[in-house]
C-alpha cells in the first residue's frame, strides 16, 4: 500500500523527467513476482496503469500491464472483465511497441472477444490484422493462430467459403506439421461442399481437387459435384455417408442437430437442380420430382429457394405443372442477334461472290490460253 502511495506521488510531481518515470514503472513491474497474494498484485498493475494513462512515453509499459491484468482475469474464470480490460487499449495506435508483440496483443483481443462471444467486435478487430506481415517467416506461429480464430469465426457465421480459405491457409503455412496440413484439406474440401454454389466456388473446389493432399475418397465427392449428372441424395447417402460422418465436420460432437448434414443435402438438390437446367428446356414439375426423389411441394421449395439465390432460372405453368428453364429474350435482345446473323450471312455471300467471280476469271484466262 506504501509502494502504491509513493507511486501515485510521485507521478503527481510537477515536472517528472520522463525517463526517470520510465524507469520508475519499469522497476515496479519487477515487484510483481514480490507480491503475497494476487489481490496485492491487482492492486499495484491497477496503480501502475492508472499513473501511466495518458502518457506516450510509458505506453509499452501500460500495454504490458494491461495484458498481465487480463491474463490474471482470465485465469480466474472472468471472460468478460478479460475482455473488457484489453479493448481499453487501442493497439494499432501505439507505434513504439514491437510489431511482432503488437500483432500477439490483437490476436490476444480476438481470442477473448469469440471466447467471449462477441463476434461483431473480433470480426471488426481481425479486420485490424496485417495479413502481409504474417507471412514473415518469424510470424508463422501467429499465422496459425490467427487462422485458427478465424475458423471459429466463420463456423460461428456459418460462411463456409470463408472457413474452407482460413483451412487452407492453415495448411500452406511454412513447417506446419504434415498430419495437421493433411486433416487442414480435408476439412477444407467438406467445408467447400457446404458453400453455396458459385463461381469462386466451383474454382476453389477444381483447386482442392489438385492438392497433393486431397484423399481420393475427397477427390471421388469433389468430382461428382464438379460434373453434370445427378448425384441422388439417397443414392448419395447409401455410398458417403457413413465415412463422412465420421469427419470432424459431420460428427455428432460437431454438429449435434445435424444441421450441416441437412445443409449437405441442400446442395446436393442444387446440383441436380442445375443439371436438370443444363439437360431441359422445359420438364413438367412431377417428373422434376421424380428425379429429385421428392415430393411436387418439396421440389417446388428447393427449386424456389435456387432461383431465389440466382443460380439458374426458372418459372413455374402451375396450371399445366410445367418448369422452364430457358430465359426468354427481349425484343431488343432478338432485334439485336437477328442484325448480327443477317450481318454474318451477307458478309459470307459476298465472300462466295468474290470466289465465284475468281473462278471465272481464272477459266477466261485458261480459255485464252
Amino acid at each position: 500500500q506504501l509502494l502504491n502511495q509513493n507511486i501515485v506521488y510521485f507521478s503527481k510531481v510537477r515536472t517528472p523527467i520522463k525517463q526517470a518515470f520510465t524507469e520508475a514503472v519499469r522497476e515496479c513491474m519487477k515487484f510483481f513476482k514480490a507480491t503475497p497474494d494476487e489481490a496485492t498484485q491487482i492492486a499495484l498493475i491497477e496503480t501502475l496503469r492508472t499513473v501511466t494513462e495518458g502518457k506516450i512515453h510509458v505506453e509499452i509499459e501500460r500495454v504490458r500491464l494491461t495484458k498481465l491484468l487480463a491474463e490474471i482475469q482470465e485465469s480466474r474464470g472472468d471472460i468478460a472483465a478479460a475482455c473488457k480490460t484489453l479493448q481499453e487499449i487501442q493497439i494499432e495506435t501505439v507505434g513504439s511497441l514491437d510489431k511482432r508483440e503488437r500483432a500477439h496483443f490483437l490476436l490476444e483481443q480476438i481470442r477473448l472477444c469469440f471466447d467471449h462471444g462477441d463476434f461483431i467486435r473480433g470480426a471488426i478487430l481481425a479486420r485490424k490484422v496485417n495479413l502481409k506481415t504474417l507471412e514473415e517467416d518469424s510470424f508463422k506461429d501467429l499465422k496459425v493462430k490467427f487462422y485458427q480464430e478465424m475458423v471459429r469465426q466463420h463456423t460461428h457465421n456459418a460462411k463456409h467459403l470463408e472457413t474452407c480459405r482460413a483451412y487452407l491457409n492453415l495448411a500452406e503455412t511454412k513447417d506446419y506439421p504434415e498430419t495437421d496440413a493433411c486433416e487442414a484439406v480435408a476439412r477444407a474440401c467438406l467445408y467447400l461442399l457446404l458453400a453455396p454454389y458459385e463461381i469462386e466456388q466451383d474454382q476453389l473446389m477444381r483447386r482442392c481437387r489438385a492438392l497433393k493432399r486431397t484423399t481420393h475418397a475427397t477427390r471421388d465427392v469433389l468430382g461428382i459435384f464438379l460434373g453434370n449428372e445427378l448425384i441422388g441424395w439417397t443414392e448419395f447417402c447409401a455410398k458417403y455417408q457413413s465415412d463422412l460422418q465420421q469427419t470432424h465436420v459431420f460428427c455428432p460432437a460437431s454438429d449435434p442437430e445435424g444441421k450441416l448434414w441437412e445443409t449437405l443435402r441442400d446442395r446436393v438438390m442444387e446440383h441436380d437442380i442445375r443439371s436438370i437446367s443444363w439437360f431441359y428446356s422445359n420438364i413438367h414439375l412431377a417428373r422434376m420430382a421424380q428425379l429429385l426423389n421428392l415430393t411436387e411441394a418439396e421440389c417446388e421449395t428447393a427449386l424456389s429457394r435456387v432461383v431465389v439465390s440466382k443460380m439458374v432460372y426458372a418459372r413455374i405453368d402451375r396450371p399445366a405443372g410445367i418448369v422452364t428453364f430457358e430465359k426468354p429474350c427481349e425484343p431488343t435482345e432478338v432485334l439485336a442477334e437477328w442484325s448480327s446473323d443477317v450481318d454474318t450471312l451477307l458478309a459470307k455471300l459476298g465472300h462466295t461472290c468474290h470466289l465465284i467471280a475468281k473462278e471465272r476469271m481464272l477459266d477466261n484466262l485458261r480459255q485464252n490460253e
